[in-house]
């Protein structure tokens, strides 16, 4: 990863406060008997001084900066006498005020080992720092690096926990729109634009998620899920679905819809489910020194008609769908096992010949004992060739 992405996405620099950094620094100061000590991050042109001890500018050209210099060192960077070294003797902090001379810097470095910046101290005074000195400015670097790194994951986890508990009151509301008794004047025919319209449920469950889980450090575990909902949520809204459900585990239920004599929302839906699995298969990719390849996706998709309860918004968005394509789907999705996608036999009649069929085995849906046929996908169809005739 480069140096500077890494420093983006440390989000050190977006920070308006630096206030829980600032202790630190005064503990550098005490620690090492310096007038000086500051935590600094190097941009690309730019030396950015977030906290201090002493009078000290907020920013210094990056090429006049000494911490240019200590972000290339594996341990540290010590020097008795700024001024006396051709490194630094231009530098504005030695040759203006605050004119430091002793000066000790230990680089700041992300969780994959990049120099973002540095802690330093420094003196007035030419000054020789010992090894003791070193290893202590070297452990408060350590402190800073991971409360840098646990203010990122304190933020995902704020953002995700939001995200859920917004979900589950919306899922909590539709299970209750569920289990109340269809009345005539609140259950429909769905309809858009005066005209009937067809729905395709996706459900996509994580297999071996929770063990692969309990192997990994939670921060992980949150890194994956984020980046795994939003290139999941991104897929559906590519196909034009909305999705209804994020369980927090992986569960991820959507919704395709159609109008009848338009468009194929079963055929939407069963492309949205593969371009869900070749994402899964790059987030792996991503995720390999974590083993993430033991996960397994797999999703179910069913179409039809569909009931809808009206919930006050004469829009697309003010219905919440009910009925016998979700239950089908639940049910699908209970024995669908491994890395595959299954689609029911109405979805598979109206994928047509677009769609690659593996297995086709019969069943009995475990909701109302139904017998159908549920089909294994392959991929996209081949474009059949025509022989020209001689």
């Amino acid at each position: 990863m480069d140096r500077l992405l890494a420093l983006s996405e440390s989000e050190v620099l977006q920070k308006k406060s630096h206030s829980l950094l600032q202790p630190f620094v005064e503990i550098a100061c005490i620690l090492l008997r310096t007038p000086f000590a500051y935590i600094s991050f190097i941009d690309v042109d730019i030396q950015h001084i977030a906290n201090h001890v002493g009078p000290l500018p907020q920013t210094v050209e990056r090429s006049m900066a000494i911490c240019n210099h200590t972000i290339l060192e594996k341990h540290a960077l010590a020097c008795k006498d700024l001024s006396k070294d051709m490194r630094f003797k231009q530098s504005p902090l030695v040759c203006n005020t605050p004119q430091l001379r002793g000066y000790l810097g230990i680089p700041i470095r992300s969780v994959h080992g990049l120099a973002l910046g540095s802690l330093c101290v420094a003196d007035k005074q030419a000054r020789n720092f010992s090894n003791t000195d070193k290893g202590l400015l070297q452990t408060l670097a350590h402190a800073i690096e991971n409360l840098i790194q646990l203010n990122k994951h304190q933020d995902l986890l704020v953002h995700i926990t939001d995200l859920h508990h917004k979900l589950n009151q919306k899922n909590n509301y539709i299970k209750k729109e569920l289990k109340a008794p269809l009345q005539s004047q609140q259950s429909r025919e769905l309809t858009f634009a005066n005209k009937p319209v067809h729905i395709a449920v996706g459900q996509v469950k994580l297999l071996h998620f929770p063990l692969w889980a309990s192997q990994n450090k939670e921060s992980k575990q949150l890194t994956f899920l984020n980046d795994y909902f939003k290139q999941m949520e991104t897929l559906i809204r590519y196909h034009h679905g909305i999705l209804t459900q994020f369980d927090g585990q992986g569960g991820i239920q959507f919704i395709i819809e159609a109008q009848v004599t338009e468009a194929n929302c079963g055929l939407k839906a069963t492309l949205c489910a593969l371009d869900m699995q070749k994402e899964m298969k790059k987030l792996q990719e991503i995720y390999q020194n974590e083993a993430a390849d033991s996960i397994q996706m797999s999703i179910a998709v069913a179409n039809g008609e569909a009931l809808a309860t009206y919930l006050g918004m004469p829009t697309q968005n003010g219905y919440h769908y009910m009925g016998s394509v979700l239950d089908r789907v639940q049910s699908m999705s209970s024995i669908c096992a491994g890395n595959q996608i299954l689609l029911a036999e109405e979805t598979k009649l109206a994928c047509g010949d677009k769609i690659e069929i593996g297995n086709s085995i019969p069943i009995i849906l475990p909701d109302n004992h139904t017998a159908t046929q549920l089909h294994a996908v392959i991929g996209i169809a081949s474009p059949k060739i025509e022989k020209q005739s001689k």
